[in-house]
């Protein structure tokens, strides 16, 4: 007796599925073995903002050191002078500039305080930074805003500005690209150890 043509056709569909379910298993199991590769490599990666007890010497070699120039406080508006492009220390008005990133510059008087207090205040080239430095360096201010250990981004205003300034009270260090290795250790060493509440 001959089979019914649709009963032939679930039998071959059956064996069809035999025939490949083993290779779908393969498949299926390695591609949960890559998932679980790539998380892991993910998982090994050294996060960008997490901040060391101090910074590599190595990549600190840049950084210039400056005497202090005092830490008087001056009636706002007050014209003081600095020593340092941008200034690394000095006498200052009464108000810091809170951690954030500025699309114009705060008074040098106000951001003198900011370093006083242990924020690290960065100056960038206004006309040609990039999108994703831009980006990074608000994620700098994300993950460090408070007020003795924060981020404070700023244009350039000094004449033929570099790329990028790091200043710390009395420290400088210039870059003429974003680069994240000389930006952590420069935290790592001065970001919350200014002197007048140092908290790190």
């Amino acid at each position: 007796m001959t089979a019914h043509p649709q009963r032939r056709r679930v039998a071959n569909s059956r064996q069809t599925l035999r025939r490949h379910t083993p290779w779908r298993s393969w498949a299926m199991g390695a591609a949960f073995v890559a998932a679980l590769l790539v998380l892991g490599v993910l998982a090994r990666q050294p996060d960008p903002y997490a901040l060391s007890a101090h910074g590599s010497p190595t990549l600190l070699k840049a950084v210039r050191t400056f005497p202090s120039e005092g830490h008087e406080h001056f009636a706002e508006g007050t014209p003081i002078h600095y020593g340092t492009t941008p200034p690394t220390s000095g006498n200052h008005y009464p108000t810091p500039v809170p951690p954030g990133l500025y699309k114009s510059p705060p008074p040098a008087g106000n951001l003198v305080h900011s370093l006083e207090h242990g924020n690290v205040v960065v100056y960038y080239r206004e006309r040609d930074l990039s999108a994703s430095d831009k980006a990074v360096l608000q994620d700098w201010v994300s993950h460090y805003g408070g007020p003795w250990e924060g981020f404070v981004v700023v244009p350039n205003p000094y004449p033929n500005p570099p790329y990028l300034v790091l200043t710390a009270w009395t420290h400088m260090m210039v870059l003429n690209h974003y680069d994240p290795k000389a930006v952590n250790a420069f935290a790592s060493q001065y970001l919350g150890r200014g002197p007048e509440n140092p908290v790190r």
